[in-house]
């Protein structure tokens, strides 16, 4: 992933490294591919990047990432901050895909509330509704969930409206479903 997770105008390069005696953590990279930050590594397992956004207190920007999608569950916001890359909140009960899915693209970032700052939206882990989930000066709040009538079987998609508001689509075994925000 390319991405100004600093706000210091440039952008970084943002990866999941891993290997067989550590496990998997998020190294950041400059463009010039010297490394300027590696964040905690927990154990085997993966972590799945799902988006930067200013997700954090003042607008900050953060790293929402799914730690170990198909055991922990868990998601975890990362801020970059000089030179140190830390987890700032988690949150379990999420997954961004199943075991073996080609579908990768289960959780997107936007305004979802109209409050003019960015939610994570992600499914739940019964992947029954998605989970509209906001930064709090406190760690990760859920604001409201989207019911999908059925297990989540698509990506989850996402397009900006000429009215400002957010459509959000996804499917299961029964139909699409979309929101209009």
């Amino acid at each position: 992933m390319i991405a100004d997770l600093d706000g210091d105008g440039e952008r970084e390069i943002v990866t999941t490294v891993a290997d067989t005696a550590n496990g998997a953590r998020i190294r950041i990279y400059g463009i010039d591919g010297s490394e300027i930050a590696t964040g905690p590594i927990y154990g085997p397992g993966w972590r799945h990047q799902l988006c930067v956004a200013p997700f954090g207190p003042n607008a900050t920007p953060e790293l929402a990432v799914v730690r170990k999608p198909h055991v922990d569950r868990t998601v975890e916001f990362y801020r970059l901050t000089d030179g140190a890359l830390e987890v700032v909140a988690t949150r379990q009960g999420y997954s961004s895909h199943t075991y073996g899915s080609r579908n990768l693209d289960g959780a997107l970032a936007g305004d979802l509330d109209g409050d003019g700052r960015p939610e994570l939206l992600v499914p739940t882990t019964p992947r029954q509704e998605l989970a509209v989930l906001q930064r709090t000066d406190g760690g990760v709040g859920q604001a409201f969930s989207l019911p999908l009538g059925g297990t989540l079987t698509t990506n989850v998609a996402g397009v900006a409206l000429d009215s400002g508001r957010i459509a959000v689509g996804a499917g299961t075994a029964n139909g699409v479903r979309v929101w209009q925000g």
